[in-house]
């Protein structure tokens, strides 16, 4: 059976392939308490790959994430497809990249940006490895 998911933010896909124990690079939050900061940074600028999803960052601040792919639902359970897409603002400061979701909230991945631009690492929390994704757009 196939099963919508809307997309909170980039760390609710992460969240979607695995859990885990927080992240040490994770910003800790408690409900209500992470804010927008920063700026837009040119450097995040486009679009960029991450296993069977594409963000889209935007020079206006807004940002665009669609997914598709099959998740393992535990031992003995058939897999799950989980697709779906979210549009939402972002921002980033020297450390984080801030994302308010469509449905307002607010998460913050710790991130390191290769000195190349071709590669965007995201920690977010509950994962144990960083997201890596592979810009494939600079628009």
């Amino acid at each position: 059976m196939d099963t919508k998911v809307c997309i909170l933010s980039a760390a609710a896909f992460a969240v979607a392939a695995g859990c885990g124990n927080p992240s040490p690079n994770a910003v800790e939050d408690k409900p209500g308490s992470i804010v927008m900061k920063g700026e837009v940074d040119p450097g995040l600028f486009g679009s960029w790959k991450y296993i069977n999803g594409i963000y889209t960052f935007k020079r206006d601040g807004s940002y665009d994430v669609h997914f598709d792919y099959m998740r393992p639902d535990g031992p003995g359970q058939p897999d799950k497809h989980v697709f779906g897409d979210d549009k939402g603002k972002w921002s980033a400061d020297n450390q984080y990249v801030y994302f308010k979701s469509s449905f307002g909230n607010v998460i913050s991945d710790k991130f390191e940006l290769n000195p190349e631009g071709s590669t965007l690492k995201l920690y977010p929390r509950y994962v144990k490895v960083p997201e890596v994704l592979r810009r494939i757009s600079k628009k």
